[in-house]
């Protein structure tokens, strides 16, 4: 009992530092609830936003046999056309025949590969 009336006479001596030290506590813990607050709402929207990138398929060519023991083939403008097709593919729901490759880049300073 005899510290809680020490503390209050020390709170009642330096109000305007008790005062300063309360508000700054309170800014504190509303910065980072704020600051929590938009981490979870950027990360929900990037989310929603790039959720759609996550159902798609993306078929890489293969230099090894498959396990059926058939070679692997190149994807030709057909299958792009037959997974266009809603007939033929009811489930797709696009589909983008794309290529890409990456090329060797040679400098007097230093090399990198850069996409084609």
């Amino acid at each position: 009992m005899e510290s809680a009336r020490i503390a209050l006479q020390g709170l009642r001596a330096n109000r305007l530092r008790s005062v300063l030290t309360t508000l700054g506590v309170i800014i504190g813990v509303a910065a980072v609830i704020i600051l929590t607050s938009l981490g979870n709402g950027v990360q929900s929207f990037v989310s929603d936003t790039l959720g759609s990138f996550t159902t798609q398929i993306t078929v890489t060519p293969n230099v090894q046999a498959s396990s059926g023991g058939q070679q692997p083939r190149d994807l030709t403008d057909g299958d792009a056309e037959a997974l266009a097709d809603r007939a033929r593919a009811p489930t797709s729901s696009r589909s983008r025949p794309s290529s890409a490759a990456a090329r060797c880049c040679r400098s007097s300073a230093a090399s990198s590969t850069a996409p084609r």
